[in-house]
C-alpha cells in the first residue's frame, strides 16, 4: 500500500513512525520494511501482548502481503497480528480476502486527525505539567497505577515523546503522551483521565496542552486511535476519522 493508493497515507505513516518509536523505546523492540509489510518484532511480547511480531501491510494486495509474512515466519505457530490500512469503515471484502490466506478478522479501528492550530483552551483550574525529570515520577506514577497506568521512565529524557500530566485539587487527575518523531504530525499515544475526575474537563486540558506543544513545534497535525469512551471528547475539537486499519491474526493463534 502506497501513499497513491490511500489518500491520507501520510496519517498512516505518521502513526507507524510514533507507534514503532514509543516501543522501541519502552521495550527495545525492532522495526523495519520487508517488500509489502513493515515488522515490528516485539520478542517475547510487549505490555503483555500475546504476540511476538506486528505486521503493518504497505501494500495493497493481500497475496503479496500473506507472501511476505509466510516468508518471514518460518514457524507455523508463532503468534503475530497483521494491521491493514484502508479508507472505508467497513470494507465489505477485505476479511474474505485475508481469510483465504489463513488469516481472521478480529477488529477494525479509527485513526483520528485534527488540523492545527486549534484555538481552545482547557479549564485554567487545572494544571497541566510536563514530565521533565525522572524524579518527578516518584510523585505521578504512585496515582496513576492504581488505574493501572504508569509513565515509562525510558521515555522522559526521549526527544521525540513528551509526557503530561493533569492537577486538579492538588492531585494527579490523568496524563497524556505526545509523540513528535514524524515530522508533519504529533501523535497521541496515551491519554488517560482517573476515575474520580472523569467529566471535569481533565481531557480537555489535556488536549489543549498538546495541541498547543505540537503548534509550537511546527506540526500540521495531531493524531490519535480514539476508544469509543474517547470519540465524544475528540469531536468536541474537531477530530475525525482520517484512515482505518483492521487487526487480523493467523488461525493458528494461541492465546
Amino acid at each position: 500500500m502506497t501513499s497513491s493508493q490511500l489518500t491520507n497515507w501520510w496519517a498512516a505513516q505518521a502513526m507507524i513512525d510514533s507507534h514503532t518509536h514509543v516501543n522501541a523505546v519502552i521495550a527495545g523492540t525492532s522495526f523495519q520494511v520487508r517488500g509489502p509489510i513493515g515488522v515490528s518484532q516485539h520478542g517475547e511480547g510487549i505490555n503483555d501482548a500475546p504476540f511476538q511480531v506486528e505486521f503493518l501491510a504497505l501494500d495493497a494486495d493481500p497475496e503479496e502481503v500473506a507472501g511476505a509474512i509466510k516468508a518471514y515466519t518460518p514457524k507455523p505457530r508463532i503468534n503475530f497480528v497483521l494491521d491493514v490500512f484502508h479508507e472505508e469503515r467497513n470494507p465489505t471484502d477485505l476479511a474474505d480476502k485475508y481469510r483465504t490466506f489463513g488469516l481472521e478478522y478480529r477488529r477494525t479501528e479509527s485513526i483520528f486527525g485534527v488540523d492545527l492550530p486549534q484555538d481552545k483552551a482547557g479549564d485554567k483550574k487545572i494544571e497541566i505539567h510536563r514530565v521533565s525529570h525522572v524524579e518527578e515520577l516518584a510523585t505521578v506514577n504512585p496515582a496513576l497505577q492504581l488505574e493501572g497506568e504508569t509513565i515509562a521512565a525510558s521515555t522522559v529524557d526521549n526527544e521525540d515523546i513528551r509526557n503530561y500530566y493533569a492537577v486538579l485539587d492538588e492531585k494527579i487527575a490523568g496524563w497524556a503522551q505526545l509523540v513528535t518523531v514524524n515530522e508533519e504530525a504529533g501523535y497521541v499515544s496515551q491519554l488517560y483521565t482517573l476515575t474520580a475526575y472523569r467529566r471535569r474537563g481533565i481531557g480537555l486540558a489535556l488536549i489543549d496542552r498538546i495541541h498547543s506543544a505540537g503548534w509550537k513545534m511546527g506540526k500540521k497535525h495531531i493524531l490519535l486511535i480514539p476508544s469509543e469512551i474517547g470519540k465524544g471528547l475528540y469531536a468536541k475539537y474537531g477530530y475525525r476519522p482520517l484512515l482505518y486499519f483492521s487487526v487480523f491474526r493467523p488461525s493458528t493463534f494461541q492465546e
